[in-house]
């Protein structure tokens, strides 16, 4: 779906760097370029990752796509290899163009970008900026103190949870019927309300 958006862009600079697309866990055909598609799992996602030139994560900019993460993105600047993304919701806050990685809109910026990874133009640089940023704001070491700071204050207030929004909230669900859902959605249902601060209200 999302390679689609690019497919010009992703042949033109295959055939032009005679380059190979390799794609992990999906499966896709485009035409008249080297393509690999490799099934997923943890060994090959590693694998690949490292062995790869660039990672690239296309996107739209519908408000689906925005609120989507950047896991992704992440995933490739801890492998240690270049980035072009869409610049789409928090994409556009992990990569600062040109700084740890590449942004691009238009068919000629997915070119460009992945022509100037390709020329090594600044590329040990952004490399090593987006390791940095990996470690400072996406690792366990960065994450785990203001995880623990978020439940340690959530613990100690008194004044937690707001009654108005619960309430508020599970009025909203008791609109819906479940009789009909399938055993997979009503394992997710039981699930919510078995969660839910019912006690409270």
């Amino acid at each position: 779906h999302y390679v689609e958006k690019i497919k010009g862009s992703i042949i033109e600079a295959c055939n032009k760097t005679n380059g190979k697309f390799l794609v992990i866990g999906a499966n896709i055909h485009i035409p008249d370029i080297q393509l690999e598609l490799v099934d997923w799992s943890t060994e090959t996602e590693k694998k690949y990752l490292k062995s790869s030139h660039v990672g690239i994560m296309p996107l739209t900019d519908d408000n689906w796509d925005k609120g989507k993460c950047g896991f992704k993105i992440i995933q490739y600047l801890a492998s240690n290899i270049p980035v072009v993304a869409s610049p789409t919701g928090v994409k556009s806050v992990i990569i600062q163009h040109g700084f740890n990685g590449y942004l691009a809109s238009t068919p000629d910026d997915w070119i460009d970008c992945i022509f100037n990874i390709f020329n090594n133009i600044e590329n040990k640089k952004i490399v090593s900026n987006g390791y940095k940023v990996v470690r400072e704001s996406y690792s366990i070491d960065s994450s785990f103190p203001k995880l623990l700071k978020t439940l340690t204050n959530a613990v100690d207030s008194k004044n937690n949870f707001d009654l108005n929004v619960i309430k508020g909230f599970g009025k909203e669900w008791s609109h819906f019927k479940n009789e009909n859902l399938e055993e997979s959605l009503n394992k997710i249902w039981l699930d919510y309300f078995s969660i839910f601060p019912w006690d409270i209200l």
